[in-house]
């Protein structure tokens, strides 16, 4: 999902990053139930996923789950059971069962496409101004995920997307990249938490994460 190559650093760029280039380390896990993060990137779930993307019926049971999962979101539930979406949903259990094995492992899948989703707007060599842009645009499209998300503190989507505009380069203090990584999404979530998303206040917040530089934490 990640765009490959390296990029040179150039005078109107942050000298420290590659922008929208690989991420780096995996993010820490967010928290939304007991989730299995590692079990989301088996070859044979992936290879069976791969098998039914032309199934219409596959595909129309696919959009109903993932309704239910934004319904359950949208209500800041936790902890949804397969039983209670299939009930919204009006599915059977068993349907249900041939998609996922659990709630939590649907919602891993939904967060990934979003994930991809975001990857795909990204080209390649653009400007670190420009990138927040595009994750400012990202986020306010996905509100209602990042509504919800934000406020049970699960942080997982963000931090990979954040590591997808801000990838470190080789010569990067770890320590450093990390505390620039965390104030990055720490001023996301605030205009989450604090301002709604308000576009108005999007460019404010866009501006304050222009002034922040790795290189500032000059670990």
């Amino acid at each position: 999902m990640s765009h490959s190559g390296a990029q040179s650093q150039s005078a109107d760029l942050d000298n420290s990053f590659n922008f929208a280039s690989s991420p780096g380390a995996n993010a820490a896990d967010g928290r939304f139930g007991k989730r299995d993060r590692r079990r989301a990137s088996g070859v044979a779930e992936a290879g069976r996923r791969a098998a039914n993307r032309d199934d219409e019926r596959f595909l129309r049971q696919e959009k109903l789950i993932q309704h239910e999962l934004e319904r359950a979101l949208a209500k800041r539930r936790i902890g949804l059971k397969a039983s209670e979406l299939c009930r919204e949903a009006k599915m059977a259990r068993s349907t249900f069962y041939t998609h996922y094995k659990s709630c939590d492992e649907a919602l891993i899948w939904y967060e990934l496409r979003l994930e991809e989703e975001f990857v795909r707007s990204l080209p390649q060599n653009l400007r670190r101004e420009l990138a927040f842009v595009r994750l400012f645009s990202f986020i306010s499209k996905h509100q209602q995920y990042f509504s919800a998300t934000f406020q049970n503190q699960n942080m997982f989507l963000l931090t990979r997307l954040v590591k997808h505009v801000c990838a470190p380069g080789a010569e990067l203090n770890q320590k450093a990249y990390v505390l620039y990584v965390w104030s990055v999404q720490a001023m996301i979530w605030c205009w989450g938490e604090c301002d709604n998303f308000s576009a108005a206040k999007a460019e404010v917040y866009r501006k304050k994460l222009m002034m922040l530089r790795v290189m500032d934490y000059g670990l």
